[in-house]
């Protein structure tokens, strides 16, 4: 099954993380974290400035008998460069089932009854493209998932930066945002290689308004931000899908995976890395 397991590989113990945001630096090396800033939005992990990965850890497939894929998340941490980086390597079985990823749960549930989206900053390293943000609203309970993929997912060409995507993201966009979105033809709404899994994306831009808005750039090692619209998280148990609905008002762990595809119209396998320098909700 490509689907998370709720114990870890790595760990028998789960290290928690405070409920309370942290607010991005004005004097960190990535402007990743001005633009999360600027976008009215309320910061979870800020992986430039304060926050690091040790509240997180592995799930992968290898809570299973015949599993053998990994995962790390760790930090890059120099002079210039702050940031988070997921390595994975997926090893799949005859049927492609193989998952590898990291969760952490957070000190006290969170409350994101009043956001609309959950927004990634990262950018792809390697082969791998496809991955998904795992949510529960219970510890050990069904997944709430999301796909997206970081390399396909057409740019969104609507003026407005991010705030422009979360709003066509999320259905709430103004006549005009959606007739640009339009030009872009059906496939504007989702990665070509997920199907039916909807997520909006942008390359960075230090010459855009908001400092993450652009276009044009759609391969692998640009920054890119993600937008995954809270209401398009489907309930999973086991790589199937299930009846359950998210409750954006009790969000107990978030998690990063990256999927053999064994169920999905995508297959992947190997080794691949995604950094990470924020995550959201907005």
């Amino acid at each position: 099954s490509s689907s998370s397991s709720s114990s870890s590989s790595s760990s028998s113990s789960t290290p928690t993380r405070s409920s309370s945001s942290s607010s991005p630096s004005s004097s960190s090396s990535s402007s990743s974290s001005a633009a999360a800033s600027s976008l009215g939005s309320r910061v979870i992990f800020n992986f430039t400035s304060s926050d690091d990965t040790s509240s997180f850890t592995e799930i992968s497939d290898t809570v299973r008998p015949v599993g053998g894929s990994k995962a790390s998340f760790v930090m890059v941490h120099s002079k210039a460069v702050r940031n988070a980086v997921l390595f994975t390597m997926l090893s799949p079985q005859p049927n492609g089932a193989c998952f590898a990823g990291v969760e952490s749960t957070f000190f006290a549930p969170e409350d994101w009854s009043s956001a609309r989206a959950l927004l990634l900053r990262v950018r792809q390293r390697g082969p791998t493209a496809v991955y998904k943000a795992v949510l529960r609203n219970a510890q050990g309970g069904d997944t709430f998932e999301q796909f997206f993929n970081v390399s396909d997912t057409p740019l969104v060409q609507a003026g407005g930066g991010a705030s422009a995507a979360v709003r066509l993201a999320t259905g709430t966009a103004a006549g005009g945002e959606r007739e640009a979105e339009a030009e872009g033809g059906e496939q504007g709404a989702c990665g070509a290689a997920v199907t039916g899994r909807c997520a909006r994306e942008e390359t960075g831009d230090s010459k855009s308004g908001d400092g993450v808005g652009g276009e044009g750039d759609d391969e692998s090692g640009v920054e890119r931000t993600i937008v995954l619209p809270l209401k398009r998280f489907a309930c999973y148990y086991r790589g199937r899908e299930c009846s359950g609905v998210l409750q954006p008002s009790h969000v107990v762990s978030l998690g990063l995976q990256a999927p053999g595809g064994v169920y999905e119209e995508f297959k992947q396998a190997g080794a691949g890395a995604l950094e990470v320098f924020w995550i959201a909700v907005h």
